[in-house]
């Protein structure tokens, strides 16, 4: 009896210390006003990936090509062409 009461508490513990206070918020810098139905390229940051804030979680070179690549390959197949350069 001691022990599943004991599994119980510590069950219950390490549910309340997963839970998060509040999400993280995001950062964003962008100009409200730019129409976006214009543009037909893109390009990726040359340091996407990197560490900003307080985040402590980095990327590996593996995750971040994988990020990188995927949105290479839904932007093109909606019709945008890649650019390295502007």
């Amino acid at each position: 009896m001691k022990l599943i009461r004991l599994s119980l508490i510590g069950l219950i513990a390490i549910t309340l210390a997963a839970c998060a206070t509040k999400p993280p918020e995001p950062v964003v810098d962008f100009s409200p006003d730019y129409q976006f139905g214009q543009t037909k390229t893109f390009g990726l940051y040359a340091l996407s990936g990197e560490v900003s804030g307080n985040n402590p979680n980095n990327l590996t070179d593996f995750q971040r090509d994988r990020i990188d690549d995927a949105l290479k390959s839904a932007l093109q197949q909606k019709g945008f062409t890649f650019v390295t350069k502007t």
